[in-house]
């Protein structure tokens, strides 16, 4: 089994970094209610590159759900997602997840014209 994350970050940070290219992937299914918000969520993230001699590539796959709700054009969503895989980050991770979602646009509703029939 290999330890954690331990490698140290060369200096200066920004000529040579220390973070990797990464990948990571984030999934909901969710169905909604009146003004309230239910799903499944999922997210992974993956290390593509080693940045430093010895660093220890880190994965992680969680699952979890999703509740949230409509204040009009705002919308309160939370998470609570834990991990079912985990490489490298020291443990698996139980977090708690929020966002507030803000339309800065929205595009007008299409007004609708009616069909008429002759005859």
């Amino acid at each position: 089994m290999e330890d954690p994350q331990l490698s140290p970050c060369p200096a200066p940070f920004a000529l040579n970094g220390c973070n990797p290219d990464f990948l990571n992937v984030d999934l909901t299914a969710s169905r909604k209610f009146g003004d309230w918000e239910f799903g499944l969520v999922a997210f992974g993230s993956t290390d593509l590159n080693s940045p430093v001699d010895g660093y220890l590539k880190q994965s992680q796959i969680a699952v979890g759900g999703l509740i949230g709700k409509s204040f009009g054009p705002v919308i309160l969503q939370a998470y609570l997602t834990t991990d079912v895989y985990e490489k490298n980050y020291g443990g698996h991770d139980t977090r708690l997840w929020g966002r507030f979602i803000i339309p800065v646009w929205q595009p007008p509703t299409p007004t609708s014209t009616p069909f008429y029939r002759k005859g």
